[in-house]
């Protein structure tokens, strides 16, 4: 006991030991440009947007942390809300000092009421995003992340993720991604660009090819299957001990060791994968 007094006294460091409840609620509603943009900064989060017909944005934040033991030092959470020039800006802050021996459980969820033109940049680490009705960019930059993304009209999406996935039931316009030991998977998409960078990584895309299309995808250790819902081209495989895939709609143009060439009658898109270890399969859904 004299060593434990001892040791409180030399750190001056403070404690608790109980059972423990902190809250953190937000339920405010805040102006915003229609077309403007929504920057949320969150980690640990279940994140839920949705676009509506309306010309403001209603922000609900509920986050419960129960735990017990003991506890050496501080811990500060809160949320701040900025309105900056039609923009909306909500920045989570959170600090913790100290050990904690015990259990500790978090309920943080975040749910966001949106104009449907409204852009997105969300940026967070092991949050869930389930995103509806947005017609706006999407851009999210996150770890450990786990998206949803549905029913939106969107034509420009950009994501940079470390070990997550990414599911998109309707997309268009122009794909940017950066994904390392990931899962993307989009259905029902009519992709003018794609420009894919991922290590590790599983891609399944679903899309329409555009007459004057320009497709890119990198990857080591990466498995891509497209299927081609509509439009045609040339596919061209770059690779070191590759694995490649091609249905009976796909001509084979060129073959040698490190490079593969298919053509797809029906359009004049490039189509270009590049990497080791590759796993490539092409398919052609193409509408009569």
């Amino acid at each position: 006991m004299k060593n434990l007094l001892l040791v409180l006294l030399i750190t001056g460091t403070t404690f608790s030991f109980a059972q423990k409840s902190n809250e953190f609620h937000l339920d405010q509603s805040y102006k915003v440009n229609k077309s403007g943009t929504i920057e949320l900064l969150s980690d640990d989060a279940d994140v839920s947007i949705i676009g509506q017909s309306r010309s403001d944005v209603t922000v609900v934040i509920n986050r419960v942390v129960n735990q017990g033991g003991l506890r050496f030092g501080d811990a500060e959470f809160y949320v701040e809300v900025k309105e900056i020039n039609g923009n909306l800006h909500i920045i989570e802050h959170s600090e913790s000092n100290g050990v904690m021996v015990g259990y500790f459980s978090e309920d943080y969820e975040i749910k966001i009421l949106a104009p449907k033109g409204i852009n997105l940049d969300l940026r967070g680490d092991d949050d869930e995003y389930k995103i509806n009705n947005i017609d706006g960019s999407i851009k999210i930059d996150a770890d450990d992340a786990e998206i949803t993304i549905g029913s939106c009209n969107s034509t420009y999406f950009d994501f940079d993720i470390d070990d997550g996935e990414i599911h998109i039931d309707k997309a268009s316009g122009t794909l940017k991604a950066r994904l390392d030991d990931g899962e993307l998977k989009i259905l029902n998409a009519a992709f003018t660009n794609i420009d894919f960078v991922g290590d590790d990584s599983y891609v399944y895309i679903a899309t329409s090819l555009s007459a004057s299309g320009d497709y890119n995808l990198r990857g080591d250790d990466a498995e891509f299957e497209i299927d081609v819902l509509d439009g045609g081209g040339t596919f061209t495989i770059s690779h070191d001990d590759g694995h490649i895939r091609a249905g009976s709609a796909f001509d084979l143009t060129y073959e040698s060791d490190n490079k593969s060439t298919f053509k797809l009658p029906g359009g004049t898109s490039q189509v270009n994968f590049r990497g080791d270890d590759l796993s490539v399969r092409l398919s052609a859904q193409l509408a009569n």
